[in-house]
Parts: structure tokens; sequence; C-alpha cells
């Protein structure tokens, strides 16, 4: 499908979904964050909060408030209407974002504030680095502490890397994903969204969010820069909720109804209503074959909680059978025909080049932090 000068594309399966979805909403904006600092911004005097209301002469404004956190790559798209004392709260929910998106930001380099975030699991048994390699080469190498994450089945081509994530609260990262989604509205509506900005800030109604805090998780295979997508319903009068977000982040999609809407309260009287949601946009042709995975969660609860992450990654089923094995330490090649793969205690990950030359990369030894 094309709106203006995009063209989206979607999974096999999704065209239905897709129709039916856009006969109801429509695209209001699309947010991509520039590549350079903002300089449009109102001088700190002028400010008033959108989230608490207050204004430069009740609070301060000194912080550089990112609209989308700076923890998802999100570097310049500020925002001049985020108090510091808001700011603060938010930061107190983006930790747990942290934590509830796992080790996604090493694996998939993140640029966050410090660059790309070093990981380490809940328990130590895994953790996560990105390292320089000779050449200006890039890579991250993921290593099995305790020797119990790394499955690995040559037969079907199939890796799979099992975490324990560092304890979060559902409630706050939800918190954290409606705080951008409230970020992103018009000026215009954000009237109409007083209830969901005071739900958003204070504690007290936390078991009432609680009662919306559902997403929905889509992943694939391939990754992109975040970025959000925000849709209106066509008709005012429908039982749906006026707008509906989805946020881009790597590998992953999430996508949510933001509540609370004054034109929307008519949903929550005890009324069914069924939402429609929208199949992933790609600003790419999907390879044949290729689809992703969606699920539902569930973030009203009000506790750390324990959590598993999981990684998949794919190879030529019976790789391994035809492998040579590079000693960087004596610089030898040996046959590794009867390598055991249950020995592996490191991955390393490094972008598709293929005049990529391991031997060159290696001729000194391993590179430093390996």
């Amino acid at each position: 499908m094309q709106n203006e000068d995009l063209t989206f594309y979607s999974f096999d399966g999704n065209k239905e979904n897709l129709m039916e979805f856009f006969d109801n909403y429509e695209i209001e904006n699309i947010f991509i964050p520039p590549d350079s600092a903002v300089r449009n911004l109102k001088k700190r005097p002028d400010r008033v909060c959108r989230y608490c209301g207050l204004g430069a002469n009740q609070t301060t404004f000194k912080k550089e408030a990112h609209i989308i956190p700076h923890l998802m790559g999100n570097r310049y798209m500020v925002s001049d209407f985020e108090c510091d004392s808001c700011n603060e709260l938010f930061s107190k929910y983006e930790n747990h974002l942290t934590d509830f998106l796992g080790i996604t930001r090493t694996i998939f380099g993140t640029d966050a504030k410090k660059g790309t975030p070093n990981y380490r699991s809940r328990n130590a048994g895994l953790s996560a680095k990105a390292l320089n390699l000779p050449s200006d080469h890039k890579a991250i190498v993921i290593s099995d502490n305790n020797g119990e994450n790394f499955e690995i089945d040559d037969d079907s081509g199939r890796t799979e890397i099992s975490y324990q994530k560092n304890k979060y609260i559902p409630l706050f990262v939800y918190k954290s994903f409606l705080k951008i989604a409230l970020g992103l509205i018009k000026p215009d509506d954000v009237i109409n969204y007083k209830y969901a900005f005071e739900h958003l800030i204070h504690s007290q109604s936390d078991v009432q969010l609680g009662k919306v805090a559902t997403i929905n998780e889509y992943s694939y295979t391939r990754n992109c820069k975040v970025h959000c997508y925000l849709f209106r319903k066509r008709r005012k009068d429908d039982l749906r909720p006026t707008h509906i977000f989805q946020i881009y982040y790597e590998n992953l999609l999430y996508q949510f109804f933001i509540p609370l809407n004054l034109e929307d309260l008519n949903l929550y009287d005890g009324k069914e209503f069924t939402i429609k949601w929208c199949p992933p946009l790609l600003l790419w042709p999907p390879k044949e074959g290729e689809n992703c995975r969606s699920r539902a969660r569930d973030l009203s609860g009000l506790e750390k909680i324990d959590e598993e992450g999981l990684i998949s990654m794919e190879f030529l089923p019976g790789t391994m059978k035809t492998l040579s094995s590079y000693d960087p330490i004596t610089k030898v090649f040996i046959d590794a025909s009867d390598f055991d793969m249950q020995k592996i205690v490191k991955i390393l990950l490094v972008p598709q080049n293929p005049d990529m030359d391991f031997k060159e990369i290696f001729k000194d030894g391993l590179p430093p932090g390996y």
C-alpha cells in the first residue's frame, strides 16, 4: 500500500487485515527521529509541561527531554514540553523498560547515550558487549558464562540463546510506552487525554490504568531504526479507540491503543468492543517465506517479575559439519568436522561482509575485551 511518498509492505497473509484496519483508521502522523539537533524549541521561560500542566514559573526545564527514550536509539527528537520533575519520573519508568528489552539493545548495537550498552543477565549467566575489531570492523560478543544458555542444533540450523532478564515492573514498562504516545499526539488532542496524563504520573491510578495495560508485540528477523506511527479512527461515532499507536524498535513492534480519550469514555462502561490491529508496516518487501510472530503482553502488574529472554538465530542446516576452525592463539586452521557444539561458550556477531577476512582480523590474536 502507499501513503503519499511512502510505499508500505507487510508479511504474507496480511492483506485482508490491512484493508480492514485502514477501513477504520488512517495514518495521522509518522515520526522518525532526526539525524541532527532540533533548533526550534521554545525558550525555557515560555515552556509548559504537557504531562503535569505546570509552567516555567512553577517548575524547571533544565534537562534535555527525549520524546522517544535515548535508550532506544533516539538522540535528537527532544521536546520543549516536559519538565524536570516529570523527566525524572519517566527515567524511573525507563529503567524498567531497559530491563524489559533485555539483551536486544546490545545484540542490535543500539546507539544509546554511551554507545552500544553492555548487557549482563540477572544471574550473570549471559553477558554481551560491543567490540571494535581491527580494520574498523564492529562486532558483538555474547558469552555463555555458565555453559547453560546456548542451544545449537546443526540439523535444524537453529541457535537459541536463553537467559534470565533483570526483574522489572510491567506497569512501568507500559507507562514508558504510554508516555511516548502522549508525547506525540497533536497539541489539540492533549485536553482530550487529560485522564491518561493523570494516570501516567499519579501512582494512585495504577490499578485503574492496569485494566488497559496490554500491548501487542511483534517480532521478525530484520531490524530498523526506531520510528512510530499514530493512527486515528475515521469515524467519530465508531465504538473503537480514537488512536492506535505503533513503535518500531530494531526487530520488534509494540502496538496499543491510547486509553482514556474523553471521546472514548463510552468504551469503559461495560460495552464489549474489539480492535483489529494493524499488521507490521514494513519499508522493505519481505523475503519469500519471511514472517513474524505476535503475542499479547499483559503489563498490568505492579510487582517486579522474573522473565526468561530468548534470542533465536538461523543458519544453514549442516553448517557445523563443513567448518574449518581457526585458532587465533596458534594462528592455525584445523579441520572442525568433529567439533563439539556443546563446548561453544562465546558467539561473535559481525555484519554481513563478504570481504571480511577473519584470518587477517585475528592475526595478532584475540581482540581486546574478547
